[in-house]
């Protein structure tokens, strides 16, 4: 499970406030480790140092914990595992989290009818090597790996907490969402340690906690790089901000340009030039999003977002102009 954040139209900057609150002996702490390919960043507001290394500690072992059961990269992690039976039409136990981010994907999946899908795994292979290679997958190749990519292939038996995936060579990915799920889980792990306020912050994924001591909230400013109708700042607390697009992760292949976002129906990079912010209240529902709306397009993506009452912005590159929508969640909160 690699995670590779980009910084594109959108941009997120936090003005962070004194590191001594005002009446109470908390100060702020800022961590930060390299896992999954991707950096993790914790601040957060603890009584003293001692307390501060030991709950970064213990969220730093849930990230290596949740790395051992989701990653893609890991050949011996429980989901690689797990895709090695595909096809042998056996129901095989999962653990808590698997089972968590499996059944969360599988919801996803039927929302978007299929833009945002976990099998699509053999897609994203062919596709990390063509962008090693400079060369689209031939046809062949595409159509042998699409035996094996649908969501419905995925088989769940609530009572066993179990999986079976019905076809062969099947392999799950769940770099759309597994991040997110880590932001959620080491947010737990905070919680659970006494500290409330606190910033986590994902290879770009953003998730927050209580505010900061003495204040309404984080401040975020959101700003888009050539018009001002974003520039604002807003005060957030308990809630997650992601983003998706190819501003800087993609490929140029004979002259067209392939986004890193995979489109599981197609399994080839996307070709409109389009990013997507989200605003969620948990850290997996704005990490699926994020990138399932640039692969549905502005006005389905729109219709995804109205629909779960999410604010979202998406904005799509055509020719020499920009095409910027939000929600409708999303004006309401900036205006």
């Amino acid at each position: 499970m690699r995670f590779h954040r980009l910084y594109f139209i959108i941009h997120f900057v936090f003005y962070f406030l004194p590191d001594f609150s005002h009446g109470q002996s908390l100060q702020k702490y800022e961590f930060i480790t390299y896992k999954m390919g991707t950096s993790f960043r914790l601040v957060f507001y603890a009584k003293d140092s001692l307390k501060a290394n030991l709950v970064a500690e213990k969220a730093f072992l849930r990230i290596n914990d949740l790395n051992e059961k989701l990653s893609d990269y890991n050949n011996e992690s429980e989901l690689n595992k797990l895709s090695r039976t595909s096809g042998s039409n056996v129901f095989v136990p999962v653990s808590d989290d698997l089972w968590k981010v499996i059944s969360i994907s599988l919801e996803a999946s039927k929302k978007s009818d299929g833009a945002f899908d976990i099998t699509a795994g053999t897609y994203v292979k062919l596709w990390r090597r063509a962008k090693r290679k400079n060369q689209l997958p031939v046809q062949e190749e595409l159509d042998n790996a699409k035996e094996s990519v649908g969501y419905k292939k995925i088989l769940l038996d609530e009572q066993t907490q179990s999986v079976k995936l019905t076809a062969p060579n099947m392999k799950l990915d769940l770099g759309g969402i597994a991040k997110g799920y880590t932001l959620d889980e080491i947010l737990k792990i905070l919680q659970s340690e006494g500290v409330k306020s606190a910033l986590i912050d994902g290879g770009g994924d953003i998730l927050l906690g209580d505010s900061p001591p003495d204040s309404e909230g984080w401040k975020v400013s959101i700003a888009k790089d050539s018009s001002s109708i974003l520039n604002k700042t807003l005060v957030l607390s308990n809630i997650s901000i992601a983003s998706s697009g190819d501003l800087y992760n993609f490929i140029e292949i004979n002259d067209v340009r392939y986004s890193h976002i995979v489109n599981p129906k197609t399994g080839l990079g996307l070709t409109n030039q389009i990013t997507s912010t989200i605003i969620a209240k948990d850290g997996i529902t704005a990490d699926y999003l994020a990138s399932t709306l640039c692969v549905m397009g502005i006005k389905e993506g729109l219709k995804l977002a109205k629909r779960q009452k999410i604010p979202a912005i998406i904005q799509e590159k055509r020719g020499n102009n920009t095409i910027t929508c939000q929600s409708r969640q999303l004006k309401s909160i900036i205006n």
